[in-house]
């Protein structure tokens, strides 16, 4: 029943986005020169997504360069298709042909058409397309395949630009489909000679163009870190203090400081964007926010970026943000009826951040509402607070649009809409749990999101806070058993001032 609810969510959430603004337009004629250089491709089939799916998977399949988007207003170009029917009725003659009877055919008759989206937001009609049938798929196959003649005409000549997304060639598409136990991971990490080929740990007599000046994790097994912010009365961050200022305890005995990062040292963080179809009202909203986020950090911060829903998938390698900003990041929302939360931040810690030292935060865009995978509810959270990895949280809610949706007459038996509301409802509460539960134990904070106005502000407090952290570390003395949770509490010797961090930890050794 899960499954079928997610179904039915996944369903209206994946409408598109921005047609409004586009479909009441006027067009220009144009012409098929203005598709020259081209990649950024919107596809909508009106009242039929599985002929969207399949004119998408034709141009893909042909042209495998092309980015699709979620909206015509992040596209250049719009193909749009619609279809009339009708009946076409005939007579049949019975065996004994001395009479006949009444049949009838279902034909769809299909009006294409191929928009070029300029700058400043006009429609140029580049061509239209029609053509009859008597099967949808069909005929967005055919337009697809018309589509592909007209723009492989307009580009002659040009050489495929790779597909760009957040102004990065994927660098990797690997998927952790069996995610290793976490001790043998570490292990690896600390080998003398590590594997190259997943491109995590610098080769500092190789360096890689965009990854030399990354930080990797050597063997450290027992130090504990603690990312701290320290504001005054009016809550405003304190970004001058120097390690003599800091005392920490833990289990109330004070430990001596053997780690110090000021906070103008640089951090790493991992963007995970869900792109299930869940969230597909609120993704242009998302990546506009995530846009002016990237803009925001300091050109020797590091950023990574994870885009998940069935399929994870790592966009970018951590790089330094200035080779990123300006570039703008582009997605594309899936219709995916599971989104693998967990194993995104089990990926991110395990594979990733582990194997970097430094400042490390992530950022977890979601609703929160995770389908079964490799790791769990209770596995991911653990992960986190051994990491010792910041997670901010923004939280979607979804909820109240999905009340509207199941509640309307025309979608199922009152009875029945009820019932898959409550069960929905649950699964969203366990989503929002989950996150305060991450965030809380990690340090960070939740954010809770319904419009632009949220996004905005979530980043901007995340970024702010980011930038004013200090990194403290320790070697835990009593040292603790493996496993063993302790608390700790820092102080800051300065008056009218107080620390924000967390209040425990889990001690893990190899």
């Amino acid at each position: 029943m899960k499954t079928a609810i997610l179904v039915s969510v996944v369903m209206f959430f994946a409408t598109p986005l921005a047609v409004g603004q586009f479909s009441e337009r006027t067009s220009e004629p144009g012409t098929i020169d203005e598709l020259r250089g081209l990649t950024t491709i919107y596809v909508m089939a009106f009242s039929d997504q599985s002929v969207q799916k399949k004119i998408t998977e034709v141009i893909k399949k042909k042209l495998p360069h092309l980015n699709f988007v979620s909206s015509p207003a992040q596209a250049d170009v719009w193909l749009r298709l619609t279809f009339e029917s009708r009946y076409d009725h005939y007579r049949v003659p019975n065996a004994n042909e001395s009479s006949s009877q009444t049949a009838s055919d279902l034909v769809y008759t299909a009006h294409g058409k191929l928009f070029r989206v300029k700058p400043d937001r006009r429609l140029s009609l580049v061509k239209e397309f029609r053509r009859e049938g008597i099967d949808r798929k069909t005929l967005g196959a055919d337009f697809a395949k018309d589509f592909i003649k007209t723009y492989e005409t307009a580009n002659t000549g040009v050489a495929p630009a790779p597909k760009v997304l957040l102004g990065q060639t994927i660098a990797s598409t690997e998927k952790p489909t069996a995610i290793p136990q976490r001790h043998a991971e570490e292990s690896t990490a600390v080998q003398a000679q590590p594997k190259t080929d997943e491109g995590n740990i610098a080769i500092q007599s190789q360096p890689q163009p965009i990854t030399d000046e990354i930080e990797v994790l050597k063997v450290d097994t027992h130090l504990v870190t603690i990312n701290a912010s320290v504001l005054d009365r009016d809550a405003r961050y304190i970004s001058t203090l120097s390690k003599e200022s800091f005392s920490v305890y833990d289990e109330g005995v004070k430990q001596e400081l053997a780690f110090f990062a000021a906070v103008d040292e640089p951090f790493t963080v991992a963007l995970l964007i869900d792109t299930s179809g869940s969230v597909a009202r609120q993704f242009r909203d998302i990546v506009g926010a995530a846009n002016s986020f990237v803009e925001q950090l300091r050109p020797y911060d590091n950023l990574m970026v994870v885009a998940f829903d069935s399929d994870i998938r790592e966009l970018v390698k951590t790089t330094r943000s200035s080779e990123v900003k300006g570039r703008g990041i582009s997605l594309e929302v899936g219709g995916a009826k599971d989104t693998l939360v967990y194993d995104a931040v089990a990926f991110t810690i395990r594979k990733r951040l582990n194997q970097m030292r430094g400042r490390k935060a992530i950022i977890l865009l979601t609703d929160g509402i995770s389908g079964d995978g490799e790791s769990t509810y209770e596995r991911s959270i653990t992960d986190a607070e051994e990491a010792g990895t910041l997670v901010y949280a923004i939280h979607f809610e979804p909820y109240k649009e999905a009340m509207k949706h199941f509640l309307k007459p025309s979608v199922k038996a009152p009875a029945l809409a009820r019932k898959e509301l409550e069960e929905y409802k649950i699964l969203h509460e366990k989503g929002g749990s989950y996150l305060e539960e991450l965030t809380r134990k990690t340090g960070g904070r939740t954010y809770k999101a319904d419009g632009v106005k949220d996004f905005s502000h979530a980043f901007a407090s995340i970024i702010k806070e980011l930038s004013s952290q200090y990194s403290l570390g320790y070697y835990p003395q009593p040292l603790p058993k493996h496993g063993e949770r302790r608390r700790i509490k820092v102080a800051v010797d300065v008056p009218n001032v107080g620390a924000r961090a967390r209040g425990d930890y889990i001690f893990t050794t190899p």
